[in-house]
């Protein structure tokens, strides 16, 4: 990974204590920041405050804001900036101050996903565009973001509380699930052996679900004790992935056919971990920023790069 910085200094500047040392960093002058841009076609830049007068980065946010195709964020390590939320309403699109670096590999990347999540090139006649759930049309194939949840250590609590209330339990956890997804405009899509296929719109709500889950695995004591009245641990895994599939009501999913879907069942069942969120790269723009540093990068499965949360201890 590589990005541009531009600094009121001469020289290259030392970022290896605050940038991760697989991200290779190229520093220019921040005089030359008009003429260096127009001529490299950057994507994305930042602006190194330190040595930057404050209206210099003001005159620069306006003009940086009006070239189409170019995001940019500031860096910030010793706190120059007094108003990083001006920087925001001037068109950044990411602030790294000294509460946020160090910073790690995957944070750069959800900050360069989610700057560029609304310029993408439409598709031809929107093929897969989502116009609502109640103008879908069966067989048509759209765009979803998928979470698959499950029920954690299955084995463990079979043993502690039987097959019939497992099997009780997890007819329970669908129906609560299906009560979350409802309530952030997803949809309760398939079960499977080991849990729920829940499908959101692609875009909007698209990190509500991921927040949700964290909010589950943080509360899993309470939430065991308090809605499964379980007197026993429990955890759940979830696993994530953007991807399209043709378009069936649930309960009439059984001739849908989908790489993508194929890939999350493969993904959860296979690939994931309890106490954790899987998910893979083609849905990171779905990571709030203040999240970022939560996912680290985790081996590639069937083709697709992949993020893992961190675990959370009890």
């Amino acid at each position: 990974m590589r990005i541009v910085v531009y600094g009121g200094y001469a020289g290259a500047a030392d970022w290896s204590e605050l940038l991760p040392a697989k991200v290779e960093v190229e520093t220019m002058a921040f005089s030359s920041l008009k003429r260096s841009v127009e001529r490299r076609a950057e994507r994305f830049i930042y602006l190194d405050a330190r040595g930057i007068e404050k209206e210099a980065i003001l005159e620069a946010a306006a003009w940086l804001s009006g070239r189409p195709g170019l995001a940019w964020g500031i860096l910030d390590p010793d706190g120059a900036v007094d108003d990083p939320a001006a920087l925001f309403f001037a068109g950044a699109g990411d602030y790294l101050g000294p509460g946020t670096l160090p910073v790690g590999e995957t944070r750069l990347r959800c900050a360069l996903a989610r700057a560029h999540r609304d310029d993408e090139t439409p598709e031809p006649e929107q093929a897969r565009s989502f116009p609502g759930w109640a103008k879908l049309r069966e067989g048509k194939e759209y765009d979803f973001l998928f979470c698959h949840a499950a029920i954690g250590a299955a084995e463990r609590l079979r043993e502690a509380i039987g097959e019939k209330r497992l099997a009780k339990l997890r007819e329970s956890f669908a129906a609560h699930m299906a009560e979350i997804a409802e309530g952030l405009d997803g949809k309760a899509w398939i079960m499977d052996s080991h849990g729920l296929l829940l499908v959101f719109p692609p875009r909007g709500l698209a990190d509500s679900p991921l927040l949700a889950a964290f909010e589950l695995l943080l509360d899993r004591a309470l939430v065991g004790y308090e809605v499964f009245k379980l007197e026993v641990p429990l955890t759940f895994r979830f696993a994530f992935h953007a991807g399209s599939a043709p378009w069936r009501p649930p309960g009439a999913t059984g001739t849908v056919v989908s790489e993508d879907v194929n890939f999350i069942f493969h993904l959860a069942n296979r690939g994931g971990h309890d106490g954790r969120i899987t998910m893979s790269a083609a849905c990171a723009d779905a990571i709030p920023p203040q999240l970022a540093d939560l996912f680290q990068p985790a081996p590639a499965f069937e083709g697709h790069e992949i993020l893992i949360s961190r675990r959370f201890q009890d």
